[in-house]
């Protein structure tokens, strides 16, 4: 009686720990769903509006390409115009240039919207992203008199009516860019009249014959986002990153004498320790044969 008591009650805590498990799994799958990270980034350089997205899937704090991913492109606030479908590439985002003659419907304000949505999947989380930005324009005049280089700016944005207007009050930075990002050298803040200018440094290296490519921008505004103008030049200090033939340092192709010699010794001190130690290890085998073993 009291067995099948005991197996009665087993059978039920095992049932109801089978239960348990099989809800905690489903309300894991549920929970573990990939989250979409979708991002818009937007840059105007001379006339060219480039946006670059992003698409990754999120989960347990580790972020994936979202490979091949589609997704649709809208302008206007309220995503009324379809501008395109893209596709994202392995790397997890994709490149493209709005072109010249797309007209984008912009609020009273006078903003332009562009908004990338992804509708996700059974596994992936949609996602959307949004940018919007007025429209402005940078020149970039270069000027060398004498010993002094310098960088003339204008700034305007351009009325209903065609007519330039002067952007007072604008930040603009000033880089040259180099193999991972760009190098601040200095900024400046236009007039009333959309004007600045900066005196270049004389001491910004460039290659072997002063090339450098100087840029103004207008970083991360709140009303413009990102906008740059660039312009090549021979302002860059000459620089040849040649070898001396005979010249051995710790980042060239061929090591230091000293350090040549201490590997040598090293490694024939311990090729000379593992000689030693076989050869014992072979005299001590023979010392053991049946032949060499001592009669007591």
């Amino acid at each position: 009686m009291k067995k099948s008591i005991l197996k009665t009650i087993a059978v039920i805590i095992l049932c109801l720990s089978v239960f348990s498990i099989t809800c905690k799994a489903e309300g894991d799958t549920a929970v573990t769903k990939y989250r979409s990270d979708l991002q818009l980034f937007y840059l105007k350089s001379g006339q060219v509006k480039t946006f670059t997205t992003t698409l990754n899937k999120v989960k347990d704090g580790n972020s994936r390409p979202n490979k091949k991913a589609k997704v649709k492109l809208f302008g206007g606030e309220n995503k009324d115009q379809f501008l395109g479908d893209l596709t994202i590439s392995d790397r997890g985002k994709i490149v493209f240039d709005l072109k010249s003659n797309a007209s984008l419907a912009k609020d009273k304000e006078g903003y332009y919207y562009v908004t990338v949505i992804y509708d996700g999947n059974d596994s992936i989380e949609p996602g959307e992203a949004q940018v919007k930005f007025q429209d402005i324009n940078i020149t970039m005049e270069l000027r060398a008199q004498d010993s002094t280089k310098t960088v003339i700016v204008n700034c305007f944005t351009i009325n209903d009516k065609g007519v330039k207007v002067p952007a007072k009050d604008i930040p603009i930075n000033f880089c040259v860019t180099r193999m991972f990002s760009n190098l601040k050298v200095g900024d400046a803040t236009t007039d009333e009249n959309g004007d600045c200018t900066f005196d270049f440094p004389a001491d910004i290296v460039g290659d072997s014959v002063g090339n450098l490519m100087i840029l103004a921008r207008i970083d991360e505004n709140e009303i413009y986002g990102n906008v740059q103008a660039e312009q090549a030049s021979r302002w860059g200090v000459p620089t040849l990153h040649k070898i001396p033939i005979g010249y051995r340092a710790l980042w060239t192709q061929v090591a230091p004498t000293w350090m040549i010699v201490t590997l040598v010794i090293l490694l024939l001190g311990v090729w000379g320790h593992y000689t030693y130690a076989i050869i014992n290890i072979s005299r001590i085998r023979k010392q053991g044969l049946p032949e060499n073993a001592q009669k007591i």
